[in-house]
């Protein structure tokens, strides 16, 4: 309504209220009515606006949110695989300890590299790269006959799931605007539900029929249909063209939104407003990711909330990585009759009942209540960082979940209780991973907002691969005891946000320069990523 309104004085009042003063008067009088004409000057985020909410929006939610289950399907796979490929592989509790930390050890990897990639060269690239690495290194672990070649194509894969993951959201972020950017997100990052029902479903179907080899191979067909899709349908980030000096690319990308959602979106003499700082690339390589990464501990604003966050995925990760990978472990145990303590040895000839390679169909049932657990936490986080905003809602629901985590150590041992604790755990987590994607692609600014999602989230995969690791150490105490031990991971990455991070995100326009994202020492910052000498830009000097 309010975009048909498009010559009324109090419906562009209405426009500059809803773009939170991202817009100008003049973006309002560029938008493609009556009476526009040439020269006017649009931001970003005003050009952004005009381009409507619609169809485009469910493309995004769609491709994003594709590339989100497939990094779920493909980490979440590995719960599966141990107690079914360790027989037949002969694996013991090091090797199955080392297939389980082989995917967090590749999304490190992939993090530091997937984010570089995307402020080099181009978030749809990078996320188009980053989905065929996963599919591929994903059906060639189904051939893998020892488990050197299983873990090195497990790693191979994470390496891909690292680079999409944080990606995904920072693509989101960047092509929606600010006053439903927080809905897009959490609908992008609900996903991931999909991704760990899908991740059951399939092992329930194939495992009996094809087995573990059958498994892995399906696994990976998400992963490679979203990369021919975003090939086909996406477009480049207008705010990366526009931070690349590409105003022409980035405007003619706001047209191909606004023909999509039926609208007519910026007008045709409308152009948009240089950054400030222009330039401020290094073309990629070791020398790029450092710069960018240099600059995120130079500025201070930018020092705190990348410590911070940084703590905070390490602890969400190291918790809830730990803890959803073991619970079929332990469901297994559990439904087959075990006694709690001690637990029986997971390799060929023991007593556990996946022993012979094959788990018991309740084990199933409990692993797709626990995953059911996202819808209720899912709808929640929709509506919360808007409400609450993005850092109360990581603090509130990363911090009850790790209290929830730790209760479990006082609860019966029993499958029920365990189930319960499970979906308790995991209906509450969910709020603190979609919260905690939203604040890392919005609080950064866009010429390092994917090196940052990266090198944050590269934390959060060491403290995935190192809670598969303490696991092993941690059940000498008990069969909850690495339950307890992520809880209270959790409640202090819960405490680093509350001290470490200033203000909140929602409803706020993103920072397209360095300037805009920092605070003092921001001049410092913009000459770090300056190009060349003196502050000239060449293509040399890439």
């Amino acid at each position: 309504a309010l975009a048909h309104s498009r010559g009324s004085a109090m419906a562009r009042g209405r426009w500059k209220a809803l773009e939170g003063g991202g817009g100008t008067e003049r973006d309002s009088e560029a938008y493609g009515g009556e009476g526009a004409s040439e020269g006017l000057e649009l931001t970003l985020e005003g050009a952004l606006g005009t381009t409507g909410i619609g169809r485009f929006q469910v493309l995004v939610i769609c491709l994003c949110g594709l590339a989100n289950a497939a990094d779920a399907v493909e980490v979440l796979a590995a719960s599966f695989l141990l107690p079914t490929a360790g027989p037949e592989l002969g694996m013991d509790d090091v090797s199955k300890a080392a297939l389980q930390a082989s995917v967090f050890a590749g999304m490190l990897g992939g993090a530091l590299v997937g984010g570089s990639l995307a402020d080099a060269r181009g978030r749809k690239f990078a996320m188009a790269v980053c989905m065929a690495v996963t599919a591929m290194f994903g059906a060639l672990s189904a051939v893998g006959d020892s488990i050197l070649m299983l873990v090195g194509c497990r790693a191979l894969a994470g390496l891909g799931v690292g680079g999409s993951a944080p990606l995904a959201f920072s693509y989101a972020s960047e092509l929606t605007p600010a006053h439903v950017r927080g809905k897009v997100m959490m609908l992008v990052a609900a996903q991931y539900m999909v991704g760990s029902l899908a991740t059951v479903g399939l092992a329930a179907t194939l495992m009996p029929l094809a087995g573990w080899r059958g498994f892995s191979a399906a696994a990976a067909a998400p992963a490679a249909l979203c990369c021919v899709l975003v090939l086909l349908f996406m477009p480049e980030s207008p705010r990366y063209l526009l931070v690349q000096g590409d105003s022409d690319g980035a405007m003619r990308v706001l047209r191909q939104m606004a023909a999509a959602n039926r609208v007519r979106g910026p007008a045709p003499g409308a152009a948009l407003t240089p950054l400030a700082v222009d330039s401020q690339y290094d073309g990629g390589g070791i020398r790029g990711w450092a710069r960018r990464a240099r600059c995120l501990l130079a500025v201070p604003a930018l020092r705190r909330s990348t410590l911070s966050l940084a703590l905070a995925w390490f602890a969400i990760s190291f918790g809830w990585y730990g803890n959803m990978l073991y619970l079929p472990t332990l469901f297994a145990k559990q439904e087959g009759g075990a006694t709690a303590a001690p637990p029986p040895p997971m390799v060929p000839g023991g007593d556990s009942p996946a022993a012979e390679g094959h788990l018991p169909s309740a084990v199933y049932v409990d692993a797709a209540l626990v995953a059911a657990a996202n819808l209720p936490g899912n709808l929640a986080s929709i509506w919360l960082v808007d409400w609450a905003g993005r850092k109360r809602t990581l603090i509130c629901t990363m911090g009850l979940g790790g209290i929830s985590a730790v209760l479990v150590g006082f609860a019966p041992q029993t499958a029920a209780w365990s189930v319960a604790a499970g979906v308790i755990f995991n209906g509450l987590t969910v709020g603190g991973w979609n919260a905690i994607a939203a604040l890392t692609s919005e609080v950064f600014p866009t010429p390092v907002r994917a090196t940052a999602g990266g090198l944050v989230s590269a934390c959060g995969r060491i403290g995935g691969a190192s809670s598969g690791l303490c696991q092993a150490t941690a059940k000498l105490f008990g069969d909850v005891a690495p339950l307890v031990v992520g809880g209270i991971v959790m409640m202090t990455g819960s405490l680093a946000v509350s001290l470490g991070v200033d203000g909140d995100t929602a409803g706020r326009a993103l920072a397209d320069t360095i300037a805009e994202g920092g605070d003092e020492g921001s001049g410092e910052a913009d000459a770090l990523l300056r190009i060349g000498v003196g502050g000239n830009s060449s293509a040399d000097g890439r």
